[in-house]
């Protein structure tokens, strides 16, 4: 089912770049969590994203999680909304140094839920690239979304990563 909407998502985009994953912003220093650096969910590509790649993931750094971690597959924003919460430009979980961004515009392709890969905070996200020529070129771009305790209080917030640009080669 995965690698069916990766490949119904990534034909549907332009073709032409190289085989990549780019961030998108600063790792820890963009998205919602905690506090920054510490707080902030991070994501980046496990393996290289080449056609037939059954084995390309992604992995996720969740410090502040209490729900398992979702992806999320779209097209790229032209530039990040900033989203803002109770908190300002921080977000959600409370004051921050790190902007809460979104990087993935509407609609979404595909929700990956994470797998645990270590205790308590890494994530792993299978994304299997289908072995088809035509996906060469194609651009997706993928953010990492969970609910997070607030340390300071028994209430829960949003946290995000920053937004990974994935090119197919």
């Amino acid at each position: 089912m995965r690698t069916l909407l990766i490949a119904i998502a990534a034909a549907s985009l332009a073709a032409g770049a190289r085989a990549q994953c780019t961030n998108l912003a600063t790792p820890g220093l963009n998205g919602c969590g905690n506090f920054t650096p510490f707080g902030i969910p991070t994501i980046m590509c496990a393996a290289t994203p080449t056609v037939g790649n059954a084995a390309f993931s992604v992995t996720g750094n969740t410090p502040c999680q209490t729900s398992i971690p979702v992806l999320l597959l779209g097209p790229c924003l032209p530039a990040p909304i900033a989203i803002t919460g109770p908190f300002g430009a921080g977000g959600f979980c409370g004051p921050s140094m790190a902007p809460c961004l979104r990087f993935i515009g509407l609609p979404y392709y595909a929700a990956v839920m994470g797998t645990l890969l270590a205790s308590p905070n890494l994530w792993t996200f299978p994304l299997p690239i289908p072995n088809d020529p035509t996906l060469q070129g194609a651009t997706v771009c993928i953010q990492q979304v969970n609910v997070c305790t607030i340390a300071t209080t028994t209430g829960l917030c949003i946290g995000a990563s920053q937004g990974i640009s994935v090119t197919v080669q």
